[in-house]
């Protein structure tokens, strides 16, 4: 059984409880039913199919890990799919899931556009290059 705040249905659901943080946006693709918890900080969420991860979560490590054991005990996340979770070290997982491979990377974004650089008004679009084929 998973334990949980709320449990949440959908892209929208689940981008209106992240406050359509950038990460959920993009992680949550379009026409993707996932199903999601929100837990004590985190919200959690599962995707039906598709490229990727078979899941992840933003917010409080220990609840977003509470939440995944949980689907790991019901059965819901196997030995071998991909999760995106809160960083969180190796050993604070502390056996809940098991681990094949723990990588730690940084999601940044940007709300503004990038200030003028020198010279930037000199570079422009370049046409489509003409592709020939040559008779043999």
């Amino acid at each position: 059984m998973i334990m949980a705040d709320q449990e949440l249905t959908g892209r929208a659901a689940l981008l209106a409880a992240t406050d359509h943080h950038p990460y959920a946006r993009h992680a949550l693709w379009r026409g993707a039913e996932p199903r999601g918890w929100r837990r004590d900080g985190a919200v959690a969420w599962l995707l039906s199919s598709g490229p990727g991860p078979a899941g992840g979560a933003i917010g409080a490590p220990g609840p977003a890990m509470d939440v995944f054991t949980d689907l790991a005990a019901a059965g819901a996340v196997g030995a071998g799919q991909w999760l995106h979770l809160p960083r969180t070290s190796p050993e604070a997982l502390g056996g809940r899931l098991t681990v094949a491979r723990h990588d730690e990377w940084d999601f940044l974004w940007t709300t503004t556009a990038p200030p003028r650089q020198p010279d930037e008004d000199r570079v422009v679009r370049l046409a489509r290059p003409t592709i020939r084929r040559w008779a043999r």
